[in-house]
């Protein structure tokens, strides 16, 4: 049997000091000894809240507490998941119920207030305080506070005739909220603690019991969960209730199809063609009304991506016709289609996996296809989990646990790194290097130091080895690396040219991409009056300049690109515009016209130098900004 990730800190509930009680014991031994109800609590001005006696002052402060507990149960919730992820999420779920505390004991809502203090006693039971004093003193006011609602709630003692109505409370929520088993579990375990040797402290025990048990299955089906694939989910599709369209139907749809499609089916290289296969599969559920114009575009999504070895809008397709149409067998439909196509190594390995999903060189070879192919990483990663490739599928096991801090996902990025690094088919070693770059790229801004300099180094290295993707690239955000395996036409744009001709004039409905250097710079020299003045250098977005504004004793700083005087552009921008059509700072621009360049200048520049360079990509009508 596979070992689940993570169950470990769940099944750690039920072993720590807020555990199960004995019906005759004293489980609070922790709590300290109180001798009465919960001290009244302090003003709420004390706390930094304003008092609220009219009714919208008081729906507002509803609605605060009602924040500050959902804020404080998703802490909770995150402490649970992972201790040593988290170790600090439960203080703060502390403070943030401590301020609902002081907000609800002011009039609030009785039962918000009491899942307030039952998730405030839970807390208290998981504290090493003295490991977490440190941080608790960093948080200042807060961290008093916390502290102080803890122990009120911790060493209140309530009367044993009380129990019924805690029980009746913790039922209710559990009644409304069945699938929160965590909150369901605090709610019971409080009710035990606090009336051990009562009939409804002993209900309650064995309620928390349960509602732990349940929640050790939740975690594991939802572990179990991430690690199927699409062909493991396969027999779970409901069928479909319409009558399949007759021959003659299909056939008229399909014409209707062809004229609605006609530019898109007029081209025939690959590429056009998989664009049409995505794009019949994703559009065909806006004609469901209409069954037989469905069925066809989903039919001809399936052939188009069969010719072109896009098993993505192929497979999606079946399964949407299944899930529509009486007697439609997918299954049977797939190895019709597949079979035709068996010389291909991914076909044959789909064949393999739809008798057989767990097959791990099957699953390997369809993996690599939906991850490094189609970069369809969330269909393909559970795939390679279950590969034959240890290493890859270590690292994709990695992905599926979802790391949540720089430094877990540093290690997932090194991870992929080292795979792709070592890998001999090409295309492994694109695919495992362009997922360490998404996920360098997106640590690195949180880094410092000689960390930060060596996740620089590799994005800089990995830039070099990766082939453009033209159908995922960021125009807005791209590397100097990018932008000079792009091809298309060069032209220069010099900062002191009023309009540089491209050269270029495009007919009625021809489209043009304008892509900027994402280095080349141009300098601008401002007069005060314009901008802060003087000198400044920057590249194809523009200088946005930064200002203050003091009214009424009131200073406020603004990032402006001067729009009020000089259209929606920051000074210096690169402009292109057809003729005299609309301007634009870079993108699509759309004919007819002749195509022109200058930087975007107002008045108070008296000096500019410096030139930027921008390439023209023909783009089809499928393309976007």
């Amino acid at each position: 049997m596979e070992t689940l990730p993570r169950i470990a800190h769940v099944v750690l509930l039920v072993l720590l000091g807020a555990a199960l009680v004995a019906a005759d014991g004293d489980p609070a031994g922790d709590i300290g000894a109180g001798t009465g109800t919960v001290a009244p609590p302090a003003p709420i001005a004390e706390a930094g809240f304003e008092e609220a006696t009219e009714p919208s002052g008081q729906r507002m402060v509803a609605a605060q507490a009602s924040a500050l507990t959902r804020e404080g149960m998703e802490l909770v919730r995150s402490f649970n998941d992972d201790k040593a992820r988290n170790p600090n999420a439960i203080v703060d779920a502390a403070i943030a119920f401590g301020k609902a505390r002081r907000l609800l004991e002011k009039g609030g809502d009785q039962d918000e207030l009491s899942a307030v203090q039952s998730n405030l006693y839970w807390c208290k039971k998981q504290m090493d305080l003295d490991a977490l004093k440190d941080y608790v003193a960093r948080k200042g006011e807060d961290g008093r506070l916390a502290l102080t609602q803890l122990d009120e709630v911790a060493t209140a003692k309530p009367a044993a005739g009380e129990a019924p109505a805690y029980l009746k409370r913790a039922e209710t929520f559990a009644t409304t909220n069945p699938d929160n088993h965590l909150q369901i579990a605090i709610r019971y375990l409080e009710v035990a603690e606090r009336f051990p040797g009562e009939v409804s402290g002993t209900e309650a025990n064995k309620r928390a019991l349960a509602a732990q048990q349940a929640m050790v299955k939740a975690v594991q089906d939802a572990a179990q969960a991430a690690r199927e694939t699409r062909f493991t989910k396969q027999a779970k599709i409901a069928a479909g209730q319409t009558p399949l369209p007759s021959a003659s139907a299909q056939k008229d749809a399909l014409v209707e199809i062809k004229k609605s499609y006609a530019k898109s089916y007029a081209k025939k290289d690959p590429s056009s063609k998989r664009k049409l296969a995505r794009k019949l599969q994703a559009e065909a559920g806006m004609n469901k009304a209409d069954p037989a114009i469905f069925h066809q575009m989903l039919s001809e999504s399936i052939r188009l991506g069969g010719e072109t070895e896009d098993y993505e809008p192929l497979l999606a397709a079946f399964d949407q016709l299944a899930g529509t149409f009486a007697e439609y067998d997918a299954t049977t439909e797939k190895k019709v289609a597949l079979k035709k196509m068996s010389s291909k190594p991914t076909s044959a390995a789909i064949l393999k996996l739809l008798d057989t999903p767990s097959d791990p060189a099957a699953n390997l070879v369809v993996g690599r296809w939906f991850a490094f192919t189609a970069r369809r990483w969330g269909d393909g990663f559970p795939m390679l989990a279950r590969g034959s490739d240890v290493e890859i599928a270590k690292v994709a096991q990695m992905e599926i646990d979802k790391p949540v801090n720089a430094g877990e996902q540093m290690q997932v990025a090194d991870a992929w790194y080292e795979v792709g690094k070592n890998a001999k088919a090409k295309e492994d070693k694109i695919g495992c290097m362009a997922r360490a770059m998404t996920w360098y790229q997106g640590v690195v801004g949180e880094l410092e130091g000689i960390s930060k300099d060596r996740v620089v180094k590799r994005i800089a290295e990995i830039d070099k080895l990766l082939p453009l993707d033209p159908d995922s690239v960021d125009w807005g955000s791209l590397t100097a690396s990018q932008w000079d395996k792009l091809k298309g036409k060069v032209v220069v744009v010099t900062a002191r040219s009023g309009r540089t001709d491209s050269g270029v004039a495009l007919g009625a409905g021809e489209r043009v991409r304008v892509v900027a250097h994402p280095t080349d710079q141009w300098s601008f020299t401002f007069s005060n009056f314009y901008s802060d003045g003087g000198k400044k250098t920057f590249g194809w977005k523009g200088y946005a300049r930064t200002y203050t504004s003091t009214m009424n004793g009131r200073t406020t700083t603004y990032e402006s690109g001067l729009s009020y005087s000089f259209g929606a552009f920051n000074q210096g921008a690169l402009i292109g515009w057809i003729d005299n059509g609309t301007k634009k700072n870079c993108g699509i621009l759309a004919g007819p016209g002749r195509l022109y360049f200058s930087p975007q200048q107002g008045y108070g520049v008296s000096d500019s130098t410096g030139q930027i360079r921008v390439k023209l990509l023909a783009v089809d009508e499928d393309d976007e900004e």
